[in-house]
């Protein structure tokens, strides 16, 4: 899984422990490579293509399409609906960051939602991200990698009701609600696209997008 995370040389190293008559299966996504990795082939491996979708609920789903942050459209296979997902805009200061944040979370326990279900998602890294340089938002401790470990090589995590984390540290996870946070960018790249398409898929049930005023509007030119 997440193959396209691999360096060549895991690969061959896999391949290298497999039985004789043994198989491998490999699965990944380039529409979720975030790292600077080259992909590879294998030779003589059958290839199968799947866009289906079976974690996003439709909403999302279609707001994904629409936006084209996949390389090819993909299929709705969940059975749920969901919510269309909610796009406000942030000001990228301290300050303005946290404002925004609070407001949405606040809206979001109105609406129902409790805070273990929801997950905030920066866009930026961590050195980066103004949200992860807090402790606490608003009046909520935040859940957060402290960057040490135990000595089982464990990440050791802050105490807290809401969890915070970099897009990259949170792919492969999941959460019912996901706030992407801090989306900002000078250009609409590959890679900003595989960012978005990553935060957005995260979430099983509802996504809002804290975007600066001047990326949405670069990323809805996509649509026509």
């Amino acid at each position: 899984d997440e193959s396209q995370d691999f360096e060549t040389e895991w690969i061959q190293a896999i391949i290298n422990r497999l039985k004789p008559d043994g198989k491998l299966y490999v699965m990944g996504d380039p529409d979720q490579l975030l790292y600077d990795r080259p992909l590879f082939d294998l030779d003589g491996a059958v290839s199968i293509t799947c866009n289906d979708n079976f974690r996003s609920p439709q909403k999302i789903v279609e707001i994904i399409n629409l936006l084209k942050l996949a390389s090819t459209p993909i299929k709705a296979r969940s059975s749920f609906i969901g919510e269309v997902p909610e796009f406000r805009h942030y000001t990228p200061t301290s300050a303005g960051t946290e404002s925004a944040i609070v407001n949405c979370v606040s809206d979001l326990l109105t609406q129902g939602h409790t805070l273990d279900q929801i997950a905030l998602i920066s866009f930026h890294g961590k050195e980066k991200s103004h949200l992860l340089s807090k402790d606490t938002l608003g009046k909520w401790p935040l859940r957060k990698a402290t960057g040490a470990f135990d000595k089982n090589e464990n990440a050791l995590w802050t105490e807290g009701p809401l969890f915070a984390e970099t897009v990259s540290r949170f792919k492969g996870q999941s959460a019912p609600v996901v706030v992407l946070c801090e989306v900002d960018f000078e250009e609409l790249r590959a890679r900003e696209l595989r960012k978005l398409f990553v935060g957005f898929t995260r979430a099983q049930y509802k996504v809002v997008c804290l975007i600066r005023e001047r990326a949405e509007e670069m990323l809805t030119a996509r649509v026509k």
